[in-house]
Protein backbone atom coordinates (compact mmCIF):
# COMPACT_ATOMS: atom_id res chain seq x y z
CA UNK A 1 0.00 0.00 0.00
CA UNK A 2 1.07 3.61 -0.69
CA UNK A 3 3.93 2.33 -2.85
CA UNK A 4 5.71 0.66 0.05
CA UNK A 5 6.20 -2.87 1.40
CA UNK A 6 7.61 -3.96 4.77
CA UNK A 7 9.79 -7.08 4.87
CA UNK A 8 11.46 -8.89 7.77
CA UNK A 9 14.97 -10.30 7.54
CA UNK A 10 13.91 -13.55 9.23
CA UNK A 11 11.54 -14.23 6.32
CA UNK A 12 14.60 -15.20 4.26
CA UNK A 13 15.87 -17.84 6.73
CA UNK A 14 16.15 -21.30 5.15
CA UNK A 15 17.55 -23.01 8.24
CA UNK A 16 20.47 -21.04 9.69
CA UNK A 17 22.13 -22.75 12.64
CA UNK A 18 25.00 -22.29 15.08
CA UNK A 19 27.17 -24.73 17.01
CA UNK A 20 26.28 -23.15 20.38
CA UNK A 21 23.19 -20.95 20.04
CA UNK A 22 19.82 -22.67 19.60
CA UNK A 23 18.03 -21.93 16.33
CA UNK A 24 15.16 -20.23 18.12
CA UNK A 25 17.65 -17.75 19.63
CA UNK A 26 19.33 -16.64 16.38
CA UNK A 27 18.73 -13.05 15.26
CA UNK A 28 18.34 -11.68 11.73
CA UNK A 29 19.09 -8.26 10.24
CA UNK A 30 19.52 -6.49 6.92
CA UNK A 31 22.72 -4.72 8.03
CA UNK A 32 26.00 -5.59 9.70
CA UNK A 33 25.12 -3.88 12.97
CA UNK A 34 24.41 -6.06 15.99
CA UNK A 35 20.68 -5.75 16.67
CA UNK A 36 19.29 -3.94 19.70
CA UNK A 37 15.58 -4.12 20.53
CA UNK A 38 13.76 -1.02 19.32
CA UNK A 39 16.66 0.31 17.24
CA UNK A 40 16.80 0.35 13.43
CA UNK A 41 13.51 -1.54 13.14
CA UNK A 42 14.68 -4.53 15.22
CA UNK A 43 12.07 -6.42 17.27
CA UNK A 44 13.59 -8.74 19.91
CA UNK A 45 10.40 -10.80 20.22
CA UNK A 46 10.36 -11.52 16.49
CA UNK A 47 14.20 -11.81 16.45
CA UNK A 48 14.26 -9.77 13.26
CA UNK A 49 14.83 -6.37 11.76
CA UNK A 50 12.19 -4.88 9.46
CA UNK A 51 12.87 -2.71 6.43
CA UNK A 52 10.64 -0.64 4.17
CA UNK A 53 11.15 -1.02 0.41
CA UNK A 54 9.63 1.56 -1.93
CA UNK A 55 11.56 1.21 -5.19
CA UNK A 56 10.47 -1.18 -7.94
CA UNK A 57 13.16 -3.40 -9.43
CA UNK A 58 15.65 -6.14 -8.64
CA UNK A 59 18.40 -5.67 -6.09
CA UNK A 60 20.87 -7.80 -4.17
CA UNK A 61 20.64 -7.52 -0.39
CA UNK A 62 22.52 -9.16 2.45
CA UNK A 63 20.74 -11.08 5.20
CA UNK A 64 22.77 -11.30 8.43
CA UNK A 65 22.32 -13.89 11.18
CA UNK A 66 23.68 -13.34 14.71
CA UNK A 67 24.37 -15.76 17.56
CA UNK A 68 24.05 -14.93 21.25
CA UNK A 69 27.71 -13.80 21.50
CA UNK A 70 27.53 -11.36 18.59
CA UNK A 71 29.18 -13.52 15.95
CA UNK A 72 27.67 -12.92 12.52
CA UNK A 73 27.49 -14.43 9.07
CA UNK A 74 25.47 -13.48 6.01
CA UNK A 75 24.22 -14.57 2.62
CA UNK A 76 23.19 -12.53 -0.41
CA UNK A 77 19.66 -12.80 -1.79
CA UNK A 78 18.09 -11.40 -4.96
CA UNK A 79 14.96 -9.43 -4.14
CA UNK A 80 12.44 -8.38 -6.79
CA UNK A 81 10.01 -5.59 -5.88
CA UNK A 82 6.97 -5.00 -8.10
CA UNK A 83 4.68 -1.99 -7.73
CA UNK A 84 1.26 -3.57 -8.17
CA UNK A 85 -0.34 -0.10 -8.28
CA UNK A 86 1.87 1.09 -11.15
CA UNK A 87 -0.46 2.47 -13.81
CA UNK A 88 2.08 4.51 -15.76
CA UNK A 89 1.84 2.22 -18.80
CA UNK A 90 5.50 1.20 -18.63
CA UNK A 91 4.58 -2.37 -19.51
CA UNK A 92 3.80 -5.68 -17.88
CA UNK A 93 5.66 -8.30 -15.95
CA UNK A 94 6.23 -11.82 -17.31
CA UNK A 95 7.41 -14.35 -14.70
CA UNK A 96 7.34 -18.02 -13.86
CA UNK A 97 9.34 -20.99 -12.63
CA UNK A 98 11.45 -23.78 -14.10
CA UNK A 99 10.74 -26.82 -11.94
CA UNK A 100 10.92 -30.58 -12.26
CA UNK A 101 7.86 -32.78 -12.49
CA UNK A 102 8.20 -33.27 -8.72
CA UNK A 103 8.08 -29.49 -8.17
CA UNK A 104 11.78 -28.87 -7.46
CA UNK A 105 12.93 -25.52 -8.85
CA UNK A 106 15.96 -25.70 -11.17
CA UNK A 107 18.64 -23.08 -10.64
CA UNK A 108 20.84 -21.34 -13.24
CA UNK A 109 18.53 -21.91 -16.20
CA UNK A 110 19.22 -19.32 -18.91
CA UNK A 111 15.71 -18.02 -19.65
CA UNK A 112 15.24 -15.86 -22.76
CA UNK A 113 12.26 -13.68 -23.64
CA UNK A 114 12.18 -12.59 -27.26
CA UNK A 115 10.08 -10.20 -29.32
CA UNK A 116 10.39 -8.40 -32.68
CA UNK A 117 11.17 -5.06 -31.07
CA UNK A 118 14.39 -3.28 -30.04
CA UNK A 119 16.18 -4.35 -26.82
CA UNK A 120 15.02 -7.93 -27.26
CA UNK A 121 15.91 -10.74 -26.65
CA UNK A 122 16.46 -10.33 -22.89
CA UNK A 123 18.06 -13.02 -20.71
CA UNK A 124 17.97 -13.95 -17.04
CA UNK A 125 19.28 -16.84 -14.91
CA UNK A 126 16.81 -18.52 -12.58
CA UNK A 127 17.44 -18.32 -8.83
CA UNK A 128 17.66 -21.18 -6.30
CA UNK A 129 13.88 -21.69 -6.47
CA UNK A 130 13.88 -21.82 -10.27
CA UNK A 131 12.14 -18.44 -10.55
CA UNK A 132 12.58 -15.87 -13.34
CA UNK A 133 10.91 -12.48 -13.93
CA UNK A 134 11.07 -9.95 -16.76
CA UNK A 135 9.59 -6.54 -15.92
CA UNK A 136 8.38 -3.63 -18.05
CA UNK A 137 7.60 -5.59 -21.21
CA UNK A 138 5.66 -3.38 -23.67
CA UNK A 139 2.01 -4.34 -23.98
CA UNK A 140 0.38 -5.31 -27.25
CA UNK A 141 3.44 -7.31 -28.35
CA UNK A 142 3.91 -11.04 -29.01
CA UNK A 143 6.64 -12.81 -27.00
CA UNK A 144 8.38 -16.20 -26.93
CA UNK A 145 10.10 -17.58 -23.80
CA UNK A 146 12.64 -20.41 -23.80
CA UNK A 147 14.92 -22.06 -21.23
CA UNK A 148 18.43 -23.46 -21.69
CA UNK A 149 20.78 -25.41 -19.39
CA UNK A 150 23.49 -27.72 -20.68
CA UNK A 151 25.90 -28.59 -17.87
CA UNK A 152 26.89 -31.76 -16.01
CA UNK A 153 25.04 -34.26 -18.24
CA UNK A 154 25.70 -37.16 -15.82
CA UNK A 155 23.85 -35.40 -13.00
CA UNK A 156 21.32 -37.92 -11.66
CA UNK A 157 22.32 -40.62 -14.15
CA UNK A 158 23.26 -44.17 -13.17
CA UNK A 159 22.84 -47.75 -14.39
CA UNK A 160 19.50 -47.82 -12.56
CA UNK A 161 18.22 -45.46 -15.26
CA UNK A 162 19.35 -48.00 -17.85
CA UNK A 163 17.40 -50.70 -16.02
CA UNK A 164 14.24 -48.59 -16.05
CA UNK A 165 14.63 -47.47 -19.68
CA UNK A 166 15.23 -51.02 -20.91
CA UNK A 167 12.17 -52.29 -19.02
CA UNK A 168 10.15 -49.53 -20.69
CA UNK A 169 11.42 -50.50 -24.16
CA UNK A 170 10.44 -54.13 -23.52
CA UNK A 171 7.04 -53.08 -22.09
CA UNK A 172 7.80 -54.83 -18.78
CA UNK A 173 7.30 -51.70 -16.69
CA UNK A 174 6.53 -48.57 -18.67
CA UNK A 175 7.74 -45.15 -17.55
CA UNK A 176 4.82 -43.58 -15.75
CA UNK A 177 4.86 -40.02 -17.10
CA UNK A 178 5.46 -38.25 -20.44
CA UNK A 179 8.34 -36.28 -18.90
CA UNK A 180 10.19 -39.48 -17.97
CA UNK A 181 9.69 -40.76 -21.51
CA UNK A 182 11.21 -37.54 -22.85
CA UNK A 183 14.13 -37.97 -20.42
CA UNK A 184 14.68 -41.48 -21.82
CA UNK A 185 15.13 -40.18 -25.38
CA UNK A 186 18.87 -39.73 -24.96
CA UNK A 187 19.78 -39.04 -28.60
CA UNK A 188 16.82 -36.75 -29.30
CA UNK A 189 15.35 -38.75 -32.19
CA UNK A 190 11.80 -38.64 -30.78
CA UNK A 191 11.66 -42.29 -29.74
CA UNK A 192 13.01 -44.51 -26.96
CA UNK A 193 15.04 -47.43 -28.27
CA UNK A 194 18.09 -49.57 -27.59
CA UNK A 195 20.19 -46.85 -29.21
CA UNK A 196 19.35 -44.62 -26.24
CA UNK A 197 20.53 -47.35 -23.85
CA UNK A 198 23.85 -47.59 -25.71
CA UNK A 199 24.26 -43.80 -25.74
CA UNK A 200 23.50 -43.39 -22.03
CA UNK A 201 25.82 -46.23 -21.08
CA UNK A 202 28.72 -44.38 -22.73
CA UNK A 203 28.00 -41.41 -20.44
CA UNK A 204 27.82 -43.60 -17.34
CA UNK A 205 31.07 -45.37 -18.20
CA UNK A 206 32.84 -42.03 -18.59
CA UNK A 207 33.91 -42.62 -22.20
CA UNK A 208 31.65 -39.79 -23.43
CA UNK A 209 31.20 -36.44 -21.68
CA UNK A 210 28.20 -34.94 -23.51
CA UNK A 211 25.07 -36.01 -25.34
CA UNK A 212 25.57 -36.22 -29.10
CA UNK A 213 22.25 -34.69 -30.12
CA UNK A 214 20.73 -33.33 -26.94
CA UNK A 215 21.23 -30.92 -24.06
CA UNK A 216 21.43 -32.05 -20.45
CA UNK A 217 18.14 -30.31 -19.56
CA UNK A 218 14.95 -29.71 -21.57
CA UNK A 219 12.20 -27.21 -20.67
CA UNK A 220 8.58 -27.81 -21.66
CA UNK A 221 5.65 -25.40 -21.48
CA UNK A 222 3.99 -26.26 -18.18
CA UNK A 223 0.55 -25.60 -19.69
CA UNK A 224 1.08 -28.04 -22.56
CA UNK A 225 -1.41 -30.91 -22.77
CA UNK A 226 -0.05 -34.19 -24.12
CA UNK A 227 -2.22 -35.90 -26.72
CA UNK A 228 -0.52 -39.25 -26.11
CA UNK A 229 1.70 -39.49 -23.02
CA UNK A 230 3.46 -42.58 -24.42
CA UNK A 231 4.78 -40.57 -27.40
CA UNK A 232 5.20 -37.06 -25.96
CA UNK A 233 8.00 -35.88 -28.25
CA UNK A 234 6.05 -33.14 -30.05
CA UNK A 235 5.98 -31.08 -26.86
CA UNK A 236 6.14 -27.30 -26.74
CA UNK A 237 9.70 -26.32 -25.77
CA UNK A 238 8.80 -22.63 -25.61
CA UNK A 239 6.03 -20.48 -24.16
CA UNK A 240 4.23 -18.16 -26.58
CA UNK A 241 2.45 -15.00 -25.42
CA UNK A 242 0.19 -13.28 -27.96
CA UNK A 243 -0.70 -9.59 -27.52
CA UNK A 244 0.53 -9.04 -23.96
CA UNK A 245 -2.01 -6.92 -22.05
CA UNK A 246 -1.09 -7.34 -18.38
CA UNK A 247 1.12 -9.08 -15.83
CA UNK A 248 1.58 -12.82 -16.40
CA UNK A 249 3.23 -14.49 -13.40
CA UNK A 250 2.64 -18.22 -14.01
CA UNK A 251 4.51 -18.79 -17.27
CA UNK A 252 6.05 -21.99 -15.95
CA UNK A 253 8.29 -24.65 -17.48
CA UNK A 254 8.59 -28.32 -16.52
CA UNK A 255 12.32 -29.13 -16.38
CA UNK A 256 13.42 -32.54 -17.65
CA UNK A 257 16.92 -33.88 -16.88
CA UNK A 258 17.88 -36.02 -19.86
CA UNK A 259 18.81 -39.58 -18.83
CA UNK A 260 17.42 -39.25 -15.30
CA UNK A 261 14.18 -41.24 -15.23
CA UNK A 262 14.13 -41.85 -11.47
CA UNK A 263 14.33 -38.17 -10.46
CA UNK A 264 17.66 -38.26 -8.63
CA UNK A 265 19.33 -35.21 -10.22
CA UNK A 266 20.56 -32.25 -8.18
CA UNK A 267 18.53 -29.22 -9.22
CA UNK A 268 19.55 -26.23 -7.10
CA UNK A 269 21.77 -24.85 -4.36
CA UNK A 270 19.37 -26.30 -1.82
CA UNK A 271 19.26 -29.55 -3.73
CA UNK A 272 22.53 -31.31 -2.97
CA UNK A 273 21.51 -34.93 -2.84
CA UNK A 274 22.73 -38.10 -1.22
CA UNK A 275 21.85 -41.37 -2.93
CA UNK A 276 19.14 -43.25 -1.06
CA UNK A 277 20.44 -46.77 -0.44
CA UNK A 278 19.65 -49.69 1.76
CA UNK A 279 22.04 -50.91 4.41
CA UNK A 280 22.59 -54.11 2.46
CA UNK A 281 25.75 -54.92 0.50
CA UNK A 282 26.67 -57.20 -2.34
CA UNK A 283 30.09 -58.69 -1.74
CA UNK A 284 31.93 -59.67 -4.91
CA UNK A 285 34.62 -62.28 -4.33
CA UNK A 286 37.75 -63.49 -6.13
CA UNK A 287 40.44 -66.09 -5.50
CA UNK A 288 43.73 -64.67 -4.28
CA UNK A 289 46.75 -65.79 -6.24
CA UNK A 290 50.43 -65.00 -6.38
CA UNK A 291 51.66 -63.76 -9.77
CA UNK A 292 54.93 -62.69 -11.37
CA UNK A 293 55.59 -59.72 -13.63
CA UNK A 294 54.60 -60.47 -17.23
CA UNK A 295 52.24 -63.30 -16.29
CA UNK A 296 48.79 -63.46 -17.92
CA UNK A 297 46.09 -63.81 -15.26
CA UNK A 298 42.38 -64.54 -15.17
CA UNK A 299 40.38 -63.20 -12.23
CA UNK A 300 36.97 -64.83 -11.79
CA UNK A 301 34.43 -62.67 -9.93
CA UNK A 302 31.50 -64.30 -8.13
CA UNK A 303 29.12 -63.47 -5.27
CA UNK A 304 27.03 -65.37 -2.73
CA UNK A 305 24.80 -62.28 -2.46
CA UNK A 306 23.84 -62.07 -6.14
CA UNK A 307 20.06 -62.47 -5.86
CA UNK A 308 17.44 -60.84 -8.14
CA UNK A 309 19.99 -58.36 -9.52
CA UNK A 310 18.84 -56.16 -12.41
CA UNK A 311 21.93 -53.98 -12.79
CA UNK A 312 25.43 -53.31 -11.56
CA UNK A 313 27.99 -50.52 -11.89
CA UNK A 314 31.43 -49.84 -10.42
CA UNK A 315 34.88 -48.41 -10.88
CA UNK A 316 37.80 -50.86 -10.70
CA UNK A 317 41.36 -49.69 -10.05
CA UNK A 318 44.48 -51.77 -10.70
CA UNK A 319 47.94 -51.54 -9.19
CA UNK A 320 50.33 -53.96 -10.85
CA UNK A 321 47.87 -55.20 -13.47
CA UNK A 322 47.34 -54.12 -17.07
CA UNK A 323 43.66 -54.68 -17.95
CA UNK A 324 42.99 -56.68 -21.12
CA UNK A 325 39.36 -57.79 -21.35
CA UNK A 326 36.23 -58.88 -19.51
CA UNK A 327 34.47 -62.15 -20.31
CA UNK A 328 30.86 -62.69 -19.35
CA UNK A 329 29.86 -65.85 -17.50
CA UNK A 330 26.62 -65.93 -15.50
CA UNK A 331 25.85 -62.37 -16.63
CA UNK A 332 26.00 -61.18 -20.23
CA UNK A 333 28.84 -58.70 -20.07
CA UNK A 334 31.42 -57.77 -22.71
CA UNK A 335 33.63 -54.91 -23.89
CA UNK A 336 30.60 -52.65 -24.54
CA UNK A 337 29.93 -52.69 -20.78
CA UNK A 338 33.44 -51.46 -19.92
CA UNK A 339 35.04 -48.04 -20.15
CA UNK A 340 38.83 -47.90 -20.12
CA UNK A 341 39.52 -44.59 -18.40
CA UNK A 342 43.29 -45.03 -18.05
CA UNK A 343 45.91 -47.77 -17.85
CA UNK A 344 44.84 -48.63 -14.29
CA UNK A 345 41.19 -47.51 -14.10
CA UNK A 346 38.14 -49.06 -15.76
CA UNK A 347 34.41 -48.55 -15.32
CA UNK A 348 31.75 -51.24 -15.62
CA UNK A 349 28.01 -50.88 -16.23
CA UNK A 350 25.69 -53.87 -16.78
CA UNK A 351 21.93 -54.28 -16.72
CA UNK A 352 19.37 -56.86 -17.79
CA UNK A 353 15.65 -57.00 -18.44
CA UNK A 354 15.24 -60.14 -16.31
CA UNK A 355 16.85 -60.22 -12.89
CA UNK A 356 19.68 -62.69 -12.25
CA UNK A 357 20.21 -64.87 -9.18
CA UNK A 358 23.35 -67.00 -9.15
CA UNK A 359 26.35 -68.09 -7.11
CA UNK A 360 28.31 -69.01 -10.26
CA UNK A 361 31.14 -66.90 -11.63
CA UNK A 362 29.66 -63.62 -12.87
CA UNK A 363 32.50 -62.57 -15.16
CA UNK A 364 36.22 -63.01 -15.65
CA UNK A 365 38.78 -60.21 -15.92
CA UNK A 366 41.85 -60.98 -18.01
CA UNK A 367 44.99 -58.94 -17.42
CA UNK A 368 48.78 -59.04 -17.43
CA UNK A 369 50.68 -58.50 -14.18
CA UNK A 370 53.28 -55.76 -14.28
CA UNK A 371 54.92 -56.69 -10.99
CA UNK A 372 55.31 -59.58 -8.60
CA UNK A 373 52.73 -59.88 -5.85
CA UNK A 374 49.27 -61.06 -4.82
CA UNK A 375 46.14 -60.30 -6.86
CA UNK A 376 44.36 -59.22 -3.66
CA UNK A 377 46.74 -56.23 -3.46
CA UNK A 378 46.40 -55.31 -7.15
CA UNK A 379 42.65 -54.81 -7.70
CA UNK A 380 39.99 -52.84 -5.85
CA UNK A 381 36.48 -51.50 -6.34
CA UNK A 382 36.27 -47.72 -5.83
CA UNK A 383 34.06 -44.73 -6.64
CA UNK A 384 36.73 -42.82 -8.55
CA UNK A 385 34.59 -42.44 -11.69
CA UNK A 386 31.19 -44.01 -10.94
CA UNK A 387 29.83 -45.13 -7.60
CA UNK A 388 29.74 -48.93 -7.03
CA UNK A 389 26.15 -50.01 -6.62
CA UNK A 390 23.75 -52.78 -7.61
CA UNK A 391 19.97 -52.85 -8.09
CA UNK A 392 17.92 -55.77 -6.86
CA UNK A 393 14.27 -56.59 -7.37
CA UNK A 394 11.68 -59.32 -7.46
CA UNK A 395 11.06 -59.94 -11.19
CA UNK A 396 8.00 -58.07 -12.47
CA UNK A 397 5.71 -59.57 -15.09
CA UNK A 398 4.60 -57.70 -18.21
CA UNK A 399 1.94 -55.11 -17.50
CA UNK A 400 2.71 -54.92 -13.78
CA UNK A 401 2.15 -51.40 -12.48
CA UNK A 402 4.80 -50.05 -10.14
CA UNK A 403 6.36 -46.72 -9.27
CA UNK A 404 9.89 -46.13 -10.48
CA UNK A 405 11.33 -46.02 -6.98
CA UNK A 406 9.57 -49.15 -5.70
CA UNK A 407 10.68 -52.68 -6.45
CA UNK A 408 14.36 -51.73 -6.81
CA UNK A 409 16.77 -51.59 -3.91
CA UNK A 410 20.10 -49.81 -4.31
CA UNK A 411 22.90 -51.80 -2.65
CA UNK A 412 26.56 -51.03 -2.08
CA UNK A 413 29.13 -53.20 -3.89
CA UNK A 414 32.42 -54.27 -2.28
CA UNK A 415 35.22 -56.71 -3.12
CA UNK A 416 36.64 -59.48 -0.96
CA UNK A 417 38.68 -62.67 -1.11
CA UNK A 418 36.78 -65.91 -1.75
CA UNK A 419 36.93 -68.15 1.29
CA UNK A 420 38.30 -65.37 3.46
CA UNK A 421 36.67 -63.22 6.07
CA UNK A 422 33.92 -60.78 5.19
CA UNK A 423 35.35 -57.40 4.36
CA UNK A 424 35.28 -55.30 7.52
CA UNK A 425 33.24 -52.12 7.17
CA UNK A 426 35.03 -48.94 8.18
CA UNK A 427 34.35 -45.22 8.23
CA UNK A 428 36.20 -43.48 5.43
CA UNK A 429 36.03 -40.14 3.59
CA UNK A 430 37.13 -40.26 -0.05
CA UNK A 431 38.68 -37.55 -2.18
CA UNK A 432 36.02 -35.72 -4.16
CA UNK A 433 35.85 -36.61 -7.86
CA UNK A 434 36.71 -34.90 -10.07
CA UNK A 435 39.24 -32.71 -8.31
CA UNK A 436 39.91 -29.97 -9.32
CA UNK A 437 36.47 -29.39 -10.86
CA UNK A 438 34.75 -26.70 -12.91
CA UNK A 439 31.05 -27.51 -12.79
CA UNK A 440 30.25 -30.30 -10.37
CA UNK A 441 31.85 -32.85 -8.08
CA UNK A 442 30.89 -35.86 -5.98
CA UNK A 443 31.94 -36.44 -2.38
CA UNK A 444 31.83 -40.10 -1.29
CA UNK A 445 32.18 -41.61 2.15
CA UNK A 446 31.81 -45.05 3.75
CA UNK A 447 30.07 -45.72 7.04
CA UNK A 448 30.36 -48.77 9.26
CA UNK A 449 26.85 -48.07 10.56
CA UNK A 450 23.92 -45.87 9.54
CA UNK A 451 24.13 -42.40 11.02
CA UNK A 452 23.09 -38.77 10.67
CA UNK A 453 25.75 -37.00 8.60
CA UNK A 454 26.80 -33.37 8.34
CA UNK A 455 28.89 -32.22 5.38
CA UNK A 456 30.54 -28.86 6.01
CA UNK A 457 32.43 -26.93 3.33
CA UNK A 458 34.79 -24.15 4.42
CA UNK A 459 37.18 -21.72 2.79
CA UNK A 460 40.84 -21.44 3.80
CA UNK A 461 39.93 -19.00 6.62
CA UNK A 462 37.56 -21.54 8.18
CA UNK A 463 34.41 -19.68 7.16
CA UNK A 464 31.54 -22.08 6.52
CA UNK A 465 30.31 -21.77 2.93
CA UNK A 466 27.84 -24.63 2.75
CA UNK A 467 26.36 -27.23 5.07
CA UNK A 468 24.42 -30.33 4.02
CA UNK A 469 22.60 -32.46 6.60
CA UNK A 470 21.59 -35.95 5.52
CA UNK A 471 21.34 -39.55 6.68
CA UNK A 472 24.08 -41.98 5.65
CA UNK A 473 23.58 -45.70 5.21
CA UNK A 474 25.97 -48.57 5.89
CA UNK A 475 28.64 -48.73 3.18
CA UNK A 476 29.19 -46.24 0.39
CA UNK A 477 27.32 -42.92 0.29
CA UNK A 478 27.63 -39.99 -2.13
CA UNK A 479 26.75 -36.31 -2.09
CA UNK A 480 26.73 -34.34 -5.35
CA UNK A 481 27.53 -30.63 -5.45
CA UNK A 482 27.35 -28.01 -8.18
CA UNK A 483 29.88 -25.17 -8.47
CA UNK A 484 26.93 -22.79 -8.13
CA UNK A 485 26.21 -24.32 -4.70
CA UNK A 486 29.45 -22.82 -3.42
CA UNK A 487 29.67 -19.57 -5.41
CA UNK A 488 33.46 -19.32 -5.19
CA UNK A 489 36.69 -20.60 -6.70
CA UNK A 490 39.99 -21.74 -5.22
CA UNK A 491 40.91 -24.06 -2.36
CA UNK A 492 38.16 -25.30 -0.04
CA UNK A 493 38.02 -27.89 2.75
CA UNK A 494 35.18 -30.33 3.31
CA UNK A 495 34.40 -32.26 6.49
CA UNK A 496 32.09 -35.23 6.92
CA UNK A 497 31.02 -35.71 10.53
CA UNK A 498 28.90 -38.34 12.31
CA UNK A 499 28.49 -39.15 15.99
CA UNK A 500 31.68 -41.26 16.02
CA UNK A 501 33.60 -40.23 12.90
CA UNK A 502 35.01 -37.05 11.38
CA UNK A 503 37.45 -36.43 8.56
CA UNK A 504 38.46 -33.50 6.38
CA UNK A 505 39.89 -33.26 2.88
CA UNK A 506 40.82 -30.47 0.48
CA UNK A 507 39.18 -29.75 -2.88
CA UNK A 508 39.79 -27.14 -5.58
CA UNK A 509 37.30 -25.24 -7.75
CA UNK A 510 38.67 -23.68 -10.95
CA UNK A 511 37.22 -21.16 -13.39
Amino acid sequence: ENGMVELWAIDFDLGAFDNCTEQEDLRFTFDNVEPVDGENGYDADLRSQAMIFDTEGVESINIYVWDEKGNVDFCMVSLTIIDNNDDDGAGSRVAGTTATEEGNGVQNVDVTINALIPEYPRNQMTDATGTYAFDSNPNGIDYEITGYKNDNPTNGVSTLDLVLIQRHILALTELDSPFKVIAADINGDNKVSSIDVVELRKMILGVQDEFNNNTSWLFIDGAYTFIDSSTPFESEYSITINDLQGDLTTEDFVAVKVGDVNASATHSVAGATTEVRSGNNILLEMEDQEVEAGESVQIAISSKDFAAVAGLQMTMEFDGLAFNDVIGKAININASNVGVISDNVITLSWNTSETVSTSEDLFVITAVSTKNGNISEMINITDRVITPEAYTSTPLSAGTSTSLNSGFEIKNVELGIRGGNTVALTNELMQNEPNPFKESTTISYKLAEASDVTLTIMDVTGKVIRTVNTTGTVGMNTISLEKSDLNTVGVLYYTVKTDNFSDTKKMIIVE
